[in-house]
């Protein structure tokens, strides 16, 4: 197995900073997609167990996240992330012609993933979506909620921390990552939890990906309703949706995650056999 970090030159010359892990015999890719305010060193457990069973991974920070350029947590358009997505396929399709490519989404990542599966579906093979912000977000509550300076500064504080995960030492490590941003912008949140979300429910009806659709049962972060109601609006033939009782928002960082992996490997296997 061998591990590359590098930056790419997304659409608009934004260096995005990724990294790829190759099997021995690569029987189909990955992209990870992380969510709001993380970055993709917080799935190198996800990406091990891929690797371990065939998968080439993809992985990178969204502009203004992690080790990419672009002012932090600050994006121009919604939009932007997803041709971000694009030129990561663009460059997948590239260097692994011959075999299949899925794209797997946590959170905002979902949502990105789900609105490039609209806009770009037939370049790949399937999705998976792990408590994808596809629904209604609350945003306008977390905005009246803002007190100087957060508002006049055009900054959302982080209120994730204490609701990612059921297991405590995942809530202390993710508020002792340097990398976590500790605050998002005004324009970011609108962008995905107005902008976005309006226009993903505007085209839901052209999402027709082979899709698996995985949600914690106790997500206090995004509804696992989201979930359900995508699940029951997309036009997909080939879908499948699994609610976990118990679970938080971040359901690959929960004591079980080995069983839920298993699931979606297991998917991805019959997708490609």
């Amino acid at each position: 197995m061998s591990d590359t970090e590098n930056y790419l030159d997304s659409f608009d010359g934004t260096k995005i900073f990724y990294t790829k892990d190759i099997p021995s015999n690569p029987k189909a890719t990955i992209l990870i997609v992380h969510g709001i305010a993380e970055h993709c060193g917080r799935y190198e457990y996800v990406k091990n167990k891929f690797v371990e069973n065939g998968y080439v991974v993809y992985k990178f920070d969204h502009r203004g996240h992690g080790k990419s350029d672009g002012k932090r947590g600050y994006v121009n358009s919604f939009k932007d992330f997803v041709e971000d997505i694009d030129s990561f396929v663009e460059l997948i399709k590239k260097e692994y012609s011959n075999i299949p490519l899925f794209i797997f989404g946590h959170s905002m990542g979902g949502f990105i993933t789900a609105c490039y599966g609209i806009l770009y579906g037939d370049k790949i093979c399937g999705q998976i979506l792990s408590g994808a912000a596809t629904g209604d977000i609350p945003f306008s509550v977390k905005l009246k909620s803002l007190k100087f300076p957060y508002f006049f500064r055009g900054q959302v504080p982080n209120q994730f921390c204490d609701l990612v995960c059921t297991n405590k030492d995942v809530v202390e490590q993710y508020k002792s990552d340097e990398l976590v941003l500790k605050n998002t912008t005004v324009r970011l949140n609108l962008q995905i939890a107005n902008s976005g979300i309006k226009w993903l429910k505007n085209n839901i009806k052209n999402y027709n990906c082979p899709c698996l659709i995985l949600h914690g049962k106790e997500d206090k972060i995004v509804s696992p309703k989201s979930s359900v109601n995508f699940y029951d609006t997309i036009s997909s033939k080939d879908k499948d949706i699994k609610l976990y009782d118990n679970l938080y928002h971040e359901i690959l960082n929960e004591d079980c995650k080995d069983n839920i992996l298993d699931d979606i490997i297991k998917w991805l296997n019959i997708r490609i056999s």
